[in-house]
């Protein structure tokens, strides 16, 4: 899994912000730069759009995200049903459009979806652009109740799954499911009766532009997350 982050910014960059996402300026603008690649030959990567699209419009619509333009044709795009607890598949056509479930698509930030290649393609580099958030906060709904939400954090920095606040406030025994793209596999954590996320847990970060599956045993939630850094 290749995934880089280059960030872009206006003054000062925070030392906690330099020290999560392990990156470098390159520039005095708001723009980023977040690096992932989709396996090849039918192979899936999760994606969190976390840099708003430019041109920017107040919300972010899956065709107007450089993911989706960078996907070769007869490409797959998987977005997550909380109501029937299924993917919504939407495919690229040989002319470079998506169908209308792509068209009709709203990415929401900290949303997880799944980019899926062709068969036969190559690995797939895509790169999340845009310009970094500035709100001082952005909400995620969090369905609860022993469903699974899709998940990502919605600022692109790398953050320990253990420091997001969706981790901290999850009810003891609900579980996490990171993926795998080379095993094409979740990989589960629990939390315990004690409040404590098993080894697995504790061990991951989630990268910028990273999601993950979370499915608590609170009822629904809004998850709340504060801008890690200063600028823009």
């Amino acid at each position: 899994m290749k995934k880089t982050l280059w960030i872009a910014i206006a003054g000062a960059l925070a030392a906690s912000v330099i020290a999560a996402s392990a990156q470098e300026v390159l520039s005095a603008n708001a723009v980023g730069y977040i690096k992932r690649t989709v396996p090849a030959n039918g192979g899936l990567e999760v994606i969190s759009y976390a840099l708003n699209p430019m041109p920017y419009s107040g919300v972010t619509w899956f065709t107007n995200t450089s993911v989706a333009s960078e996907m070769p044709n007869y490409s797959w795009a998987y977005f997550w049903n909380d109501g029937t607890q299924r993917w919504v598949g939407s495919q690229k056509s040989g002319k470079g459009a998506w169908d209308g479930v792509g068209m009709a698509k709203v990415v929401l930030p900290g949303e997880m979806f799944f980019l899926k290649t062709p068969p036969g393609a190559a690995d797939q580099d895509v790169t999340i652009t845009g310009e970094v958030p500035d709100d001082p906060t952005l909400e995620r709904a969090v369905i609860g109740s022993d469903n699974n939400a899709a998940l990502g954090n919605p600022y692109p920095v790398d953050v320990a799954f253990t420091n997001l606040g969706v981790a901290q406030t999850a009810a003891n025994y609900s579980w996490a499911y990171f993926w795998n793209p080379t095993t094409g596999r979740w990989i589960g954590t629990q939390k315990s009766g004690k409040g404590a996320w098993d080894g697995v847990g504790l061990a991951k970060t989630v990268l910028a532009g990273e999601g993950f599956f979370l499915k608590d045993l609170n009822p629904g939630s809004v998850w709340t997350n504060t801008k890690p850094y200063t600028w823009p």
